[in-house]
């Protein structure tokens, strides 16, 4: 998955970490209720980040009866090395710990001279019910998908006002 941001890539990753943007873009996901940072240090190489969401989407019925919406919170742990703007990430559900893997690596490249290109790439795996894990894994790689597209265009509005305020 990629996105372009009309912004450089030296300042993508200081407004990606901006609290008023973050907290901006959240406000404005269809299907995150809440975000809270738990934790977050210095590594000497990279930065240690450890964020608790809470989300809310439509449930498919194949599930509903194992999953309930206060179930739908996750942990997304990121180490972002600033020197190769990489970050590695996974995400971990407060639920189903073991049973649903979501991990991979996110790349900020330059696109032309004021523009960054964001790379995502990740793997999914549910080891749930074999009968449902397809299913269950392509319901999610939809929803990842459209809230990542939605992601993008509100974080490229913010970070795209944020960078105008400082000029």
């Amino acid at each position: 998955m990629e996105h372009i941001f009309d912004v450089p890539v030296d300042k993508f990753d200081i407004l990606w970490s901006d609290i008023e943007v973050i907290d901006n873009v959240v406000r404005k996901l269809p299907n995150v209720k809440k975000r809270e940072v738990v934790e977050q240090r210095n590594e000497g190489g990279y930065i240690y980040r450890k964020v608790l969401y809470e989300g809310e989407a439509e449930i498919p019925d194949v599930v509903k009866k194992a999953v309930k919406p206060d179930m739908l919170k996750w942990y997304e742990i990121t180490k972002y090395y600033p020197d190769k703007k990489e970050y590695e990430f996974e995400m971990v559900p407060v639920f189903f710990e073991g049973k649903i893997h979501f991990k991979g690596r996110i790349k900020l490249l330059p696109e032309g001279k004021n523009k960054t290109r964001r790379i995502i790439e990740g793997e999914l795996k549910i080891s749930l019910n074999p009968l449902v894990n397809k299913i269950i894994e392509k319901y999610m790689k939809d929803y990842l998908e459209k809230n990542m597209a939605v992601e993008a265009k509100v974080l490229s509005e913010e970070m795209s006002k944020k960078l105008s305020s400082l000029a």
